[in-house]
């Protein structure tokens, strides 16, 4: 009996040390190109032990590709990142237990407001096979937010409302875009990769990630919109399903000095992710990046609100209060 056990034991151990034998050469390829882009490009690339790491993923991988996945995401320590399957449209995401998109979400009404102009921004989602496709829905998205500012402004506002709640993210330029009116000119916010700072610019009614114009490239033409009242107040709804890129969108609002956030904390994923696309066609979006504001100070979790509601009738009052100051 006592042979039999160490006989097992023995094989146990000769194929764990011989695990990458038992891979196919595909396989293999293929954890060797998710591996080489968590090394290149993750934002903890400099924290990580990678000789343990490629381990365990080549050790979970005998036992399937999810499995791989999920340990990767998990010992990157990132739980803003996530694995995108094209074949049947699943996320995975690491072992993390304070932070998931999954769960339902309150259902919210507009804010009505006597003498405020409100616009809700909806999330923004790239396509995933055409940069045409993302382009010209983009230009639908950001022209219907234009004409909705158009038609609710008036010299006589005394408050704009930009609603934020719900917005769970997807692409942020045209997001922020759509919101160039309420954007001063000058730095509106900034990327950091490594030691590579990228700043966000209003120059002229064009947004630009550093010298990259993404009004022209997402819009087409200048966005040439001013408020009729440009010292109107601004509050912004954010709560805890505001996250990731409508982050971004708020902390390039915060640049407005006469804004004022209510509700409730954001999700806290305010960090910039990498849409990289594997050879057998998904995607892995991996966090490369934080987000600062215009004035440099890095936003490191969730946004506080300057005005805590937890309810419609909580908003209405405290913004309602506030344009009576």
């Amino acid at each position: 009996m006592r042979k039999t056990i160490f006989i097992l034991t023995f094989f146990i151990i000769i194929s764990a040390f011989s695990q990458e034998k038992k891979l196919g050469k595909s396989e293999l390829k293929y954890y060797k190109e998710l591996i080489k882009h968590f090394k290149s490009k993750s934002i903890n690339k400099d924290s990580i032990d990678w000789e343990n790491f490629e381990k365990k993923i080549l050790k979970k991988a005998l036992i399937s590709r999810d499995s791989a996945i999920k340990t990767a995401l998990t010992i990157n320590g990132e739980s803003h990142s996530f694995y995108y399957k094209l074949d049947n449209k699943i996320r995975i995401y690491g072992n993390f237990e304070s932070k998931s998109f999954l769960g339902k979400r309150k259902k919210i009404s507009d804010i009505k407001i006597k003498n405020t102009g409100f616009i809700k921004i909806n999330h923004f989602i790239s396509s995933k096979v055409s940069l045409k496709e993302t382009i010209e829905s983009s230009k639908i998205y950001i022209n219907k937010n234009i004409e909705n500012i158009k038609s609710n402004d008036s010299e006589n506002l005394k408050c704009w409302i930009i609603d934020l709640r719900n917005n769970g993210g997807g692409q942020m330029w045209p997001m922020i875009i759509s919101l160039t009116p309420f954007l001063k000119e000058g730095n509106i916010g900034y990327t950091i990769k490594g030691k590579k700072e990228t700043n966000w610019r209003k120059v002229n009614g064009e947004i630009l990630y550093g010298t990259r114009n993404k009004t022209k490239k997402y819009l087409g033409k200048t966005f040439n919109y001013s408020l009729k009242n440009p010292r109107v107040k601004v509050a912004v709804l954010i709560n805890e399903w505001t996250a990731s890129s409508a982050e971004a969108t708020a902390i390039a609002v915060m640049s407005n000095s006469n804004v004022k956030f209510f509700g409730t904390k954001t999700l806290g994923y305010p960090s910039n992710n990498t849409s990289i696309k594997m050879k057998n066609g998904d995607y892995l979006h991996l966090t490369t990046g934080f987000w600062k504001n215009h004035l440099g100070n890095k936003i490191s979790k969730s946004i506080i609100p300057d005005e805590i509601a937890n309810s419609e009738k909580d908003l209405i009052e405290k913004i309602t209060n506030w344009i009576n100051e």
